[in-house]
């Protein structure tokens, strides 16, 4: 696991300790964002235009640049990073979408930007502003990016055009901007996928870090219908708690909240745990139930004669 967050130097935990990343090239304290695409790690800063390449294989040592703005154009800096597959899978086909703070969205396909032979650019193309450096995620073969509009797929962008209203992450989202009000259009989105839970999750904050959580919003992964929450922002009255971060550990999402507590969220009732980080065992005090099933035909009412 990589930590960066543009300010300190780098770190990389192994499960057992964490490390600084030692790197030549770029101001290492200042990479902000990366991501892995076949086999190799990109970083980029915060407020430039270009990404800094690792070896095959590596993620240390001699960074390279490779600048972007020669491919630009407009004034966007680099924000987010997710991969591309056109074929439902990993293969040579696959590509890499680099999306700029005003929606430009750049994508090459290739293992190594050193090399013309091996690195081409495939694409170029305009979607809403993306919503800061977690904004991105794979959701099956969809590269799913939370913009000022929404979800947009970008395989469906790349297939279809921007103009087209299929792009936009399914259209089960009801109505105002994206279906669920409030909408808090000055924060921060981190969306990630939530497989235990069947749940593709969008959380709020605040750019600053540490902020609590504005909004949650999910949508269920088998109904495509999206939901908002109030048990995980900062206006819950649930005891209060909030959460200032989220992620998936072995499968299962875990959240930090205003007092410290890693917990671990799921169905399995309150007392579903995690040790925080003095060790003892604390109950998460968030708890979830499932969407409910409309069981098909929506509006024509059904006897149900068993469970």
């Amino acid at each position: 696991v990589i930590l960066l967050n543009g300010t300190d130097t780098p770190r990389v935990y192994n499960g057992t300790t964490a490390v600084t990343i030692t790197a030549t090239g770029p101001t290492v304290a200042s990479l902000w964002n990366g991501i892995a695409f076949k086999g190799r790690c990109y970083y980029w800063s915060q407020g430039e235009r270009r990404f800094w390449y690792a070896a095959a294989g590596s993620y240390q040592g001699t960074l390279t640049a490779f600048d972007l703005a020669t491919q630009t154009r407009g004034d966007g800096t680099l924000v987010v990073a997710v991969t591309m597959t056109m074929d439902g899978g990993n293969g040579p086909d696959d590509y890499i979408a680099f999306i700029f703070s005003d929606g430009e969205t750049i994508i090459y396909q290739g293992d190594d930007p050193g090399s013309a032979n091996s690195w081409q650019l495939v694409g170029r193309f305009e979607i809403p502003r993306p919503r800061g450096p977690q904004c991105a995620c794979n959701v099956g073969s969809s590269s799913v990016v939370f913009t000022d509009a929404g979800p947009v797929d970008l395989v469906e962008v790349m297939r279809r055009g921007p103009a087209d209203a299929a792009t936009v992450f399914n259209q089960k989202i009801g109505t105002g901007p994206i279906g669920v009000t409030p909408y808090v259009t000055e924060a921060d989105a981190q969306i990630l996928l939530d497989p235990y839970n069947k749940i593709l999750w969008v959380f709020s904050y605040w750019p600053t870090v540490g902020e609590p959580c504005q909004q949650a919003m999910g949508m269920d992964t088998e109904t495509k219908a999206w939901f908002c929450t109030s048990e995980f922002d900062g206006n819950s009255t649930a005891a209060a708690r909030y959460i200032t971060c989220a992620g998936m550990v072995n499968g299962r999402l875990v959240v930090g909240d205003n007092q410290g507590r890693l917990c671990r969220v799921g169905t399995d009732t309150l007392s579903d745990s995690i040790g925080r980080s003095g060790g003892a065992v604390s109950n998460t005090g968030f708890d979830l139930l499932t969407t409910y099933n409309p069981l098909g035909q929506a509006g024509s009412r059904k006897a149900v004669t068993s469970l």
